[in-house]
């Protein structure tokens, strides 16, 4: 079954924040706890910006802000999150979310996956 929302960050996010969040600022770089944690492997090698900082204006020159949707409390990750927003010349912030809705729809899936049968 596929989750609700566009994609994993209304997720995290919840769709009501992810709607404001988007709603504010159009132009905002989204990151997870995994993608602050693998930016340079994800992001920064596969679009060549380390080989070709030039293209950073091309690829980023629209976005305003990063946006770090946090699932834990590490200040480690946080502070990737940060160093990608400083590498991509962009203001930062984190929204602390958890797993969201994402962590609400796994419970109720396993409360009826473990359901007894009818």
């Amino acid at each position: 079954e596929r989750l609700p929302g566009p994609h994993c960050y209304a997720t995290y996010a919840g769709q009501p924040q992810f709607e404001t969040l988007s709603e504010s600022e159009p132009g905002t770089l989204y990151l997870t706890d995994f993608l602050a944690r693998h930016f340079r492997h994800f992001i920064v090698e596969p679009l060549k910006l380390d080989l070709h900082p030039e293209l950073r204006a091309a690829f980023f020159g629209n976005y305003k802000r990063v946006v770090f949707l946090s699932q834990t409390h590490s200040p480690a990750l946080v502070e990737k999150a940060r160093d990608a927003a400083d590498y991509l010349d962009l203001n930062f912030e984190q929204h602390h979310c958890g797993y969201g809705e994402l962590e609400t729809h796994l419970v109720r899936m396993d409360a009826l996956l473990h359901a007894p049968p009818c």
